[in-house]
């Protein structure tokens, strides 16, 4: 039983994002965002 609580890293997902990756979402959605108009 615990091989599979150690197998899915839950706490990761709950913690905010990094600030590097909040801006690097922010430059891919308005790259897509131009692309597409």
């Amino acid at each position: 039983m615990q091989a599979a609580t150690t197998a899915n890293p839950v706490p990761r997902k709950v913690t905010r994002p990094r600030a590097d990756a909040l801006r690097n979402r922010e430059r891919i959605v308005t790259a897509a965002r131009e692309m597409f108009v």
